[in-house]
């Protein structure tokens, strides 16, 4: 594909797609945004209308409970004992006039009472508002009421015979004495379901939307549509979901259509209050957005492709411009060169003044690498002629042992000889830059051997190693040097016997390795700072240049995390130094060969 075509895809690429997933993507956050505000005047609309609802059932309670606790009322229906004919009209009056009261002062509501003992009062005394308590044993939600720990129960529409058949509810409530807790009875308050529609009727909910109450068993207790009354419900997919939760919102499809479902639950009572509405309603403000969404990206979709293309064929033109003395110097022709225009300072010129630098500069440096070469090969050479014969040097180190031991009964002479000989093979390991812990470590113990013969066993050297690493791979000759110092400069003026402790250990995915002397001490701070580059490197601070070049060493093969750490003070008392090595921790198959 040519350049141009590339560039142009590009910019296309570049502008149209996050344009377009900006338009779609704050199109989506408004769009959800003005559907969330809708849908929450929704949920407001609905626990308003909860409100008023459980307004009229808690009056409805509170009727009951007003019946519950008179004194005439509990006196009357606790009577045990036989009454006369003419006690008997009078405690009916009695009754009637504190149920009309009740209902006088709430007046869409009807109070019935129903007493427990069978012949308390004759039937044929004829008083609707007194009832047997037996004939509430099929009456809708008085058993569930009885069941209940608080002993009452509203239960849903019903078509009682002496109500004109206008449906009602009907709270059924549990009546005892308040002096020994005998079961009396039951009071039954009954609301019109008429009252309950004047509260939710006038609730509107978009265009088509509306509310209605549903039971606990899924049957419809209040709904605009009257013919629905008692019907069972709790089939429906939606239905189940309203019944199990205590209040909130979903959408689900009903009749092929997307709805919004609100509920919430009617206080004191399983019942709960639906409001229903189709989400297509709640998205008529979004329509103009998306329309005006639509023709503002269709204008910056057709500026951005007019802008790609004068772009795309400026760029692609100078580049070509660039490719051609490319191929030109590519042939031979070194001396190329790029006119640059004036007042020009963007990448592309500065693109072009490079090449002409480079262009002029490629012959010298052409023979700069001829000559170059020819050094390195010469200085090769050269080195391959100083190169020792490590065969030879084991032979002559163990002839002279052999001599030292036999002929001159030389021991310590011996001793030296063999841990050099030993010391140069380790330091050799056949030419890899990595070796093991347990390597490095005999090599220490061989450079430590010659120095204890040197000084007559003035220091004593120990050596700790966590299990497994043994085989672990490290850069060689690291320890030596520190070993080294600490013999050279910690002991120098000690009074008492040396020590230096050897310490290997793992730390996370890290090789530690800590080299501490009870010696004079160092200025930790200052070494630091010139292991990290900070001060110059001394040759007469402690350990001069081999700390500096094992540091070095560290950093070139493992990375700048890792090398030494001076720490003093640490070896007994106030003085002692520890030097701790970083190293990473390589598996065995690390080790180079």
């Amino acid at each position: 594909m040519p350049l141009y075509a590339r560039l142009l895809l590009s910019f296309l690429v570049a502008i149209l797609v996050p344009a377009a997933l900006v338009g779609l993507f704050s199109y989506r956050k408004v769009s959800e945004a003005i559907e969330e505000e809708v849908s929450g005047s929704v949920r407001q609309t609905i626990a308003q209308a909860n409100r008023n609802l459980s307004l009229r059932f808690a009056q409805g309670e509170e009727l009951s409970t007003i019946v519950y606790v008179n004194s005439d009322v509990q006196r009357i229906l606790s009577r045990q004992t036989p009454a006369t004919w003419a006690q008997l009209q009078d405690d009916v009056r009695e009754l009637r006039a504190i149920l009309s009261n009740l209902t006088g002062y709430r007046q869409s509501y009807r109070i019935r009472l129903y007493y427990r003992d069978v012949g308390q009062f004759p039937d044929s005394m004829d008083v609707a508002e007194l009832q047997a308590l037996s004939l509430l044993d099929e009456a809708p939600g008085y058993r569930e009421a009885m069941q209940r720990d608080a002993g009452m129960q509203w239960s849903a529409a019903s078509m009682p015979p002496d109500a004109g058949g206008e449906p009602e509810v009907t709270l059924f409530r549990r009546l005892r004495s308040m002096a020994d807790e005998r079961e009396l009875g039951a009071i039954a308050v009954s609301l019109p379901e008429r009252s309950i529609w004047e509260v939710v009727g006038d609730v509107r909910i978009g265009k088509t939307g509306f509310v209605f109450l549903m039971d606990e068993r899924g049957r419809i207790v209040s709904h605009h549509n009257k013919t629905l009354l008692g019907r069972d419900y709790s089939a429906k997919p939606y239905a189940a979901r309203i019944m199990e939760g205590e209040g909130g919102d979903f959408r689900t499809t009903v009749g092929g259509r997307s709805h919004l479902f609100v509920y919430e639950t009617i206080a004191g009572t399983p019942w709960k209050l639906v409001g229903f509405v189709p989400t297509g309603e709640l998205r008529e403000r979004i329509a103009g957005i998306k329309v005006a969404a639509i023709i503002s990206a269709l204008v910056g979709f057709g500026l951005a492709i007019l802008y790609s293309i004068y772009i795309s064929g400026r760029l692609a033109r100078r580049i070509g411009t660039l490719t051609k003395a490319m191929r030109r110097l590519e042939s031979g022709n070194l001396g190329t060169q790029l006119r640059l225009g004036s007042g020009r300072t963007d990448e592309i010129t500065q693109l072009y003044g490079h090449f002409n630098r480079m262009s002029a500069e490629l012959q010298a440096q052409v023979v700069t690498i001829h000559t170059t070469n020819e050094k390195m090969r010469a200085a090769e050479l050269k080195a391959l002629q100083h190169q020792i014969n490590p065969h030879f040097l084991y032979n002559t180190l163990d002839a002279i042992n052999w001599m030292a031991a036999t002929r001159y009964n030389a021991r310590d002479i011996s001793t030296m000889v063999t841990a050099l000989a030993q010391l140069f093979r380790l330091s050799l390991n056949k030419a890899n830059e990595l070796t093991t812990v347990a390597h490095e470590l005999e090599h220490v113990r061989c450079y430590v051997t010659i120095q204890q013969v040197r000084f007559d066993s003035a220091f004593k050297q120990e050596v700790t190693v966590e299990s497994g690493l043994e085989r672990a791979p490290m850069i060689k000759l690291i320890l030596q040097p520190l070993v080294e110092n600490a013999i050279q400069h910690g002991f120098a003026d000690l009074d008492e016997p040396g020590r230096i402790a050897i310490g290997v250990r793992r730390h996370g995915h890290e090789l530690r390795i800590d080299v501490t002397d009870n010696g004079t001490g160092c200025d930790a701070a200052r070494l630091n700072a010139m292991l990290d580059g900070a001060e110059p490197f001394a040759a007469q601070e402690r350990g001069g240049y081999g700390l500096h070049n094992v540091n070095e060493r560290i950093k070139l093969y493992a990375g700048s995390a890792y090398g030494l750490r001076f720490y003093s003070g640490e070896g007994g008392g106030t003085s002692g130094t520890r030097v701790q090595v970083r190293l990473p921790l390589w598996n065995e198959r690390d080790e180079r060969s």
